[in-house]
């Protein structure tokens, strides 16, 4: 069976995102608080995939980078906006490319004349 990026039992990430998606459609401002703060989360979730994948902890990876830790944890965590140099720093630490996209939602997708606006996407 296949796990879900962030290597949890893929029976407690479908239920995690089960629930996610039950509390945002029955909380609109929940929901927009979280589009919102997506980028955010999205820029997390790929630092934290591409640290596990090259086998480091928080703390190697800012000593490479010439960076606190707890840096690294308060973007990890949600707590802080990642700076665009502070991603770049991260990519050079783990040999890896730093890729921005801007790319059209697809029609009827929130975001859209048909939808509510939303936060873009970082992928």
């Amino acid at each position: 069976m296949a796990r879900p990026p962030d290597n949890r039992p893929s029976d407690e990430h479908d239920a995690e995102e089960r629930a996610r998606a039950l509390l945002l459609a029955e909380h609109p401002e929940v929901r927009e608080q979280y589009e919102r703060m997506r980028p955010r989360f999205e820029a997390a979730s790929a630092l934290i995939r591409a640290r596990r994948e090259a086998g480091l902890t928080q703390a190697q990876l800012a000593e490479r980078m010439g960076r606190r830790q707890s840096l690294i944890s308060a973007i990890e965590s949600g707590r802080r906006s990642p700076r665009l140099q502070t991603l770049a720093d991260a990519a050079r630490a783990l040999d890896c490319d730093l890729r921005v996209e801007f790319a059209p939602r697809e029609p009827g997708a929130e975001g859209t004349a048909t939808a509510t606006p939303t936060a873009p996407r970082v992928i």
